[in-house]
């Protein structure tokens, strides 16, 4: 098997890597092509100081035991430090207080303002307002 495709790609940011894996191939076919990058090309950055490494899967869900398997062969090079790794599957679910909507200007004698939720109004409230 030749390696031609790009479902890994490696980009260089101030701070270290980020490996752009694609979300739409195989898993074995990325974790072949993963390999084969680490271990055929890109020596220049795998031989020199610690580099921090962050890994975006896209929109792939991995498991537990798929993302080990990319980790183990990120491990393989001494330098690389893992750092993250983005995947809708490792994203927690927010449950926290709705959020606050912020208003301003002014309500006049009469008006009524109504809103469902949380809301943050700057300006004036004048008497006879709600």
């Amino acid at each position: 098997m030749t390696v031609k495709s790009n479902h890994v790609t490696i980009k260089g940011i101030r701070d270290g890597l980020v490996f752009l894996l694609d979300d739409q191939c195989e898993f074995e076919e990325l974790l072949y092509e993963l390999r084969y990058k680490l271990e055929h090309s890109h020596q220049n950055i795998l031989t020199g100081p610690i580099v921090h490494v962050d890994i975006k899967l896209g929109a792939r869900e991995v498991t537990e035991d798929q993302k080990e398997a990319i980790l183990d062969i990120l491990k393989q090079k001494g330098n690389l430090l893992i750092r993250s790794i983005d995947s809708p599957a490792l994203q927690p679910e927010v449950k926290g207080p709705p959020p606050i909507v912020t208003m301003c200007g002014m309500v006049r004698s009469g008006q009524v303002l109504h809103h469902e939720g949380n809301l943050l109004f700057l300006g004036d409230i004048n008497p006879g307002a709600q």
